[in-house]
């Protein structure tokens, strides 16, 4: 007989009274203990970064309509001014004059009317003189209101409630048609347009919750809504305008500042999983999930979409409900005992924050960006 097999049939009959306390060892092995966490179903929302510029939602540029001199600017720099308040006054002198004069003029020409109609009626004056009277009547009223347009040409005034910019003129400057005399800006709200890529385009409607942060307001974050989507896309970026609205109680936000924007869109109800129960082998995702009857473990296969701060969307291969194990997975294989030694409470499961501050500090992986 070869001698190689002569000593493995020797090892195999001096190993032969251990092999069944061996197999016995590994049966009664001990249960594993690991951290589990139960499977929620919270909400989870696509996220798309954007760059947009702040506009007011009303802006004029107060222009003079015509060629004459000033005589008062009632505002100053920066102030806030009511609608129809006056702000300047031009060379009033001719135009109020006239305007007197047309009044008068239109005061007795209505006297003349109102006699010509009584004395028509009496028959004691012919027609003739009564349509005479009524035309000179409509003419004076007519040229009343000819007079006092041109003396509001010389009167500006707000056209809306807002603040004041930089004044460009002062008391006795002569204006022209078309000068620049300073900006009025609502700033009561303001609107914020940033452009999203075209692909988007079907899941973009009014009423989109959106954040907007800026460099020059440290981490102060302002939160407003879609209120309208432009009606074409640029046939050069590809991208689609937005047009957000933000609330500007404080009047912090000014027009043209530079904000960062993330737009959520597509709302969802999915099943969360905390990032630390995932198990990467090559490309693919698994999971351990706990046969709480058996106390087994069983290694399954999941596919992730969203994720928010230690938590993960599961868009397959889980249910809610199902209980998956946490800390742990290094020491536990597929059919491996286990005993729970602690249960992540739902609250951490949620992602360590009231529901409330979880839907406003929403930070779910960037679904694109601009």
């Amino acid at each position: 007989m070869h001698p190689l097999k002569v000593l493995l049939i020797t090892c195999l009959l001096l190993a032969g009274p251990y092999l069944p306390s061996v197999a016995n060892a590994q049966k009664s092995k001990p249960p594993v203990p690991v951290i589990v966490q139960t499977a929620q179903t919270i909400e989870f929302r696509d996220r798309v970064e954007a760059l947009g510029t702040l506009r007011s939602n009303e802006s004029v540029a107060l222009t003079a309509v015509v060629a004459d001199k000033i005589t008062a600017i009632k505002f100053e720099d920066g102030d806030r001014v009511e609608k129809n308040q006056v702000l300047v006054e031009m060379t009033t002198a001719e135009e109020t004059a006239a305007v007197e004069e047309a009044r008068s003029t239109l005061q007795e020409a209505k006297a003349q009317f109102e006699r010509a109609e009584s004395l028509t009626k009496r028959r004691l004056s012919p027609e003739t003189v009564f349509d005479q009277r009524r035309r000179d009547y409509a003419t004076s009223r007519a040229r009343v209101a000819a007079m006092e347009a041109r003396l509001s040409d010389r009167i500006l005034k707000a056209p809306f409630a807002g603040v004041m910019g930089l004044r460009n003129v002062s008391v006795g400057g002569l204006v022209s048609p078309g000068d620049v005399i300073a900006r009025i800006e609502d700033d009561s709200v303001m609107k914020l347009d940033f452009s999203v890529p075209s692909t988007f385009i079907s899941t973009l409607k009014p009423g989109l919750e959106i954040t907007a942060k800026s460099r020059g307001f440290a981490n102060l974050e302002f939160r407003g809504t879609v209120a309208s989507i432009d009606n074409r896309i640029d046939e050069i970026t590809r991208t689609i305008k937005v047009r957000a609205i933000l609330p500007n109680p404080d009047r912090n936000l000014v027009p043209g500042l530079l904000m960062n924007v993330n737009l959520f869109k597509n709302p969802r109800q999915s099943v969360a999983v905390a990032e630390e129960s995932l198990v990467p082998i090559g490309t693919d995702t698994y999971v351990f999930v706990v046969d709480q009857d058996k106390m087994t473990v069983a290694r399954r296969r999941i596919e992730t979409g969203s994720r928010k701060p230690g938590l993960v969307e599961v868009t397959n291969g889980l249910k809610e409900g199902e209980v998956v194990v946490t800390d742990g997975t290094m020491n536990v294989k597929p059919g491996a005992v286990v005993t729970i030694v602690s249960k992540d409470t739902d609250e951490k499961a949620a992602g360590s924050e009231p529901a409330t501050a979880r839907e406003q500090k929403a930070s779910d992986k960037p679904a694109g960006r601009t």
